[in-house]
Parts: C-alpha cells; sequence; structure tokens
C-alpha cells in the first residue's frame, strides 16, 4: 500500500466484509456488502426468521429514533473511525482503491453531489496514518455539521 520513506510501514488491509464472510460463511458472492451479511439479514437470524409485518411509519419512526439525539446510529455514526491503523494493520470501512489511495474527499457542499470526477478530492499528507487521519477528520467534520443542521 505505502512504500515511500514517509510511510509508517507496511500494511495489511483486511476487509471487515471479507472477515464477517470467513467467520459466518455467509454468500461471498455478494460485492455491495464486501461478502458481508446485511444488518436485516443478521437481525432476521437473530430472530429465527420469522418477524411480524411492520408497516412503513413503524420504519420511519424507527429510523428517526435512531438517528436522533441519544439514538443507537447517532451514536454510532458521532463515534465510529473510517480507518484504523493496529500495529501493521489497517482496518476500514469500505474498500481501497487505486484511484482512492491517499485521497480525502471535499466537504459537503464544495463539490455538486453527483459530481464524480473526482473534483475537490486532495491527497493527504503524512503516509498511512496521516492518510487515515484526515479521513477520520472528514467523517467527524460531516457528520457534527449533520447534526448541527
Amino acid at each position: 500500500l505505502f512504500r515511500s520513506p514517509s510511510d509508517e510501514g507496511k500494511a495489511v488491509v483486511f476487509s471487515l466484509g471479507t472477515l464477517f464472510t470467513s467467520v459466518l460463511g455467509k454468500d461471498a458472492g455478494r460485492s455491495r456488502t464486501g461478502g458481508a451479511p446485511t444488518s436485516g439479514e443478521l437481525a432476521l437470524a437473530e430472530a429465527g426468521g420469522d418477524l411480524p409485518p411492520v408497516s412503513d411509519e413503524e420504519v420511519v419512526s424507527s429510523f428517526v429514533r435512531s438517528v436522533g439525539p441519544g439514538g443507537l446510529m447517532r451514536t454510532y455514526l458521532e463515534l465510529a473511525q473510517i480507518g484504523a491503523v493496529l500495529g501493521d494493520c489497517l482496518f476500514i470501512h469500505g474498500a481501497i482503491s487505486e484511484e482512492c489511495m491517499r485521497k480525502v474527499p471535499p466537504r459537503h457542499g464544495t463539490v455538486p453531489v453527483r459530481d464524480v470526477s473526482g473534483r475537490g478530492f486532495r491527497d493527504a499528507p503524512g503516509g498511512l496514518l496521516g492518510w487515515i487521519g484526515e479521513l477520520n477528520r472528514f467523517a467527524a467534520e460531516e457528520v457534527a455539521s449533520w447534526v448541527a443542521h
């Protein structure tokens, strides 16, 4: 991944989706989740697969509560990190491609939502730890902006 003198060493990259797939043995052919079961599949498995019908209003209400103050999803988003380096291992939410390596996305509102040109992305300084630090800062600032508005 990173091989210049300014880098902190060679990183081994693990996908949590691949890890879940190997541990749970779930449908490894799914690329959208990296082979990991979706949260809905896990909930169904934990509930034994039989759940009573749920209305659209109940789904919306549950979602709104989860992202409201003190809600589970909001708390997760406020505490989560996009990546972490532990020893020589990089743990990252998502995947790494040549196009996104060392890149930090633009702040919300600086580039049109549907713009896929890569405009506004910048290179992160400081090797692997610098890149992961910048990604985590980006995510924290975006969540804080979302909470404030």
